[in-house]
């Protein structure tokens, strides 16, 4: 059976060797940044985003300016394969300037059912930015050769903030907060320190008042000094949920575990006001009509320009939302949001998977008229006329949040 990159035959790696030669990413590169590599696929087949890469930059090596051990190295393949990948040792490995010099064995490289053993080696050539594959089957010594493109991606470095070990919620770094609009009602609400983690549950009712519409209920825990934080990553566990709709109403309930705030102002701020500010936020949620099976939650970044004071009533950028893939109830997701304004636009990223970017295009030299950066127990709830009156229920355990400042 002939195999491709990403094909469900028989692989299992016992070494690979991996030389990026003449790649000049390293310039402002640091101890701790984690860079990202995406593979396409153009020969034998074209196939888009084929594997993610992810390395990350370890201490510098002592003599050696500009070189750095790295630190962990692994790739995904994108299959049906639950268990598909490839991860090094990280003895051995470097990475400077121009080169990225890998050679380890690694700890399992599995694609689908059957058997054999195969070498493979991985060069990736500045030329165009281009790869080529060539896997050896050890038995025979068949040889098959695959190539494509790739890019590189950069995660901005960030540091611990917060991991919540200690009760109570440290209020040198945390507010409480909570917010309603229309006729939400948020009923219930529990914010504390629990079980080495940050615990937010939220319980927000629809309004009786309409069968149209959505309320909206927030409870959360934002950041005291959110001006200078332009990066946010943090474990998140959604441990329960409820999300139920209106059989009158087309408007559907949506509950969600949300990371994000308000970035910037697209033209003059008002102090309190958020129209016109660009809000970002990485979410995992879970909408009434979802078609997924019951305990199947979506994980989404989103880029939006409020268009009111509240940013109740807010357009999405152009490319927004990314979809970051789906999650289980009780499965811990990490998961980060960044604006780099250098460039212009906001970056996600769930694990250890390759960055998604959304360029924007509008003014970004005012702060936002909200400065408001938070981890939300979020919903917008369908109102109803009829019993049972709509609910949305997120239980959520937040851990490890980092951001771009110590």
């Amino acid at each position: 059976m002939k195999k491709r990159f990403v094909s469900v035959s028989v692989m299992v790696v016992t070494a690979l060797t991996l030389l990026l030669a003449g790649v000049d990413v390293a310039s402002g590169f640091t101890t701790g940044n984690e860079v990202n590599i995406q593979f396409d696929e153009t020969s034998p087949a074209s196939m888009a985003g084929v594997a993610n890469g992810t390395f990350t930059l370890g201490a510098a090596v002592t003599g050696h300016p500009g070189v750095f051990h790295v630190a962990t190295f692994s790739v995904s393949l994108k299959t049906t394969c639950a268990d598909c990948g490839v991860v090094f040792s990280a003895a051995g490995l470097l990475f400077n300037a121009n080169t990225l010099d890998l050679s380890g064995t690694a700890t399992g490289l599995h694609v689908g059912s059957g058997g054999g053993v195969h070498t493979d080696s991985l060069k990736l050539a500045a030329t165009a930015a281009t790869w080529t594959l060539v896997d050896t089957k050890v038995q025979t010594g068949a040889k098959q050769i695959f190539q494509g493109t790739y890019t590189l991606s950069a995660v901005p470095v960030v540091s611990l903030y917060d991991d919540f070990t200690v009760p109570p919620i440290n209020p040198g770094k945390w507010f409480g907060d909570q917010f309603t609009g229309g006729d939400g009602r948020v009923t219930e609400g529990v914010r504390m320190v629990q079980g080495s983690g940050l615990r937010l549950f939220s319980r927000t009712y629809g309004g009786t008042g309409s069968d149209t519409g959505t309320a909206f209920g927030g409870f959360r825990l934002a950041f005291v000094n959110p001006d200078a934080i332009h990066a946010i990553r943090a474990i998140v566990q959604v441990l329960n949920f409820e999300s139920t709709g209106c059989g009158g109403n087309p408007s559907a309930t949506y509950a969600a575990a949300l990371v994000g705030g308000f970035f910037f102002n697209t033209g003059t701020p008002t102090p309190g006001d958020a129209t016109g500010d660009v809000h970002a936020d990485v979410s995992v949620f879970r909408v009434s009509n979802s078609t997924d099976a019951p305990k199947v939650l979506e994980i989404i970044g989103n880029v939006v320009q409020c268009t009111n004071q509240s940013c109740l009533g807010a357009t999405p950028l152009p490319g927004s939302p990314v979809s970051l893939g789906k999650v289980g109830v009780g499965v811990p997701v990490r998961l980060f949001v960044a604006w780099d304004q250098a460039k212009k636009q906001f970056l996600f990223q769930r694990g250890a998977n390759v960055v998604v970017a959304v360029p924007y295009t509008v003014s970004d030299g005012a702060q936002p008229g909200v400065a408001f950066k938070r981890l939300d127990s979020m919903a917008f709830v369908a109102n109803c006329t009829t019993s049972p009156r709509p609910e949305a229920l997120m239980d959520i355990r937040f851990d490890h949040v980092e951001i771009n400042m110590p």
